[in-house]
């Protein structure tokens, strides 16, 4: 994530881990990635949604994997390493 240009660099922090290159994501944050990369189960069709992807119940794991995290909404995917 970077800061915006305004920002003054006094108050940007890093930990160890980052400035070798590591990176973490906490599991919220990664949750709330992914349930904003799939399907809700709240969706009005998603008896249908669930047929039309061979599925016998909503399970946000397997959304995930069967659209590769893919959005309308930006560029970014997964894939296996």
């Amino acid at each position: 994530v970077s800061s915006p240009a305004n920002t003054d660099d006094s108050f940007v922090t890093s930990t160890p881990d980052e400035e070798k290159g590591i990176r973490h994501i906490d599991p919220e944050w990664s949750m709330r990635w992914v349930r904003d990369r799939i399907v809700p189960s709240s969706r009005q069709n998603i008896g249908q949604i669930l047929r039309e992807n061979h599925m016998e119940a909503y399970d946000e794991y397997l959304f995930l994997i069967k659209n590769q995290g893919r959005s309308c909404q930006d560029e970014c995917y997964i894939e296996e390493l």
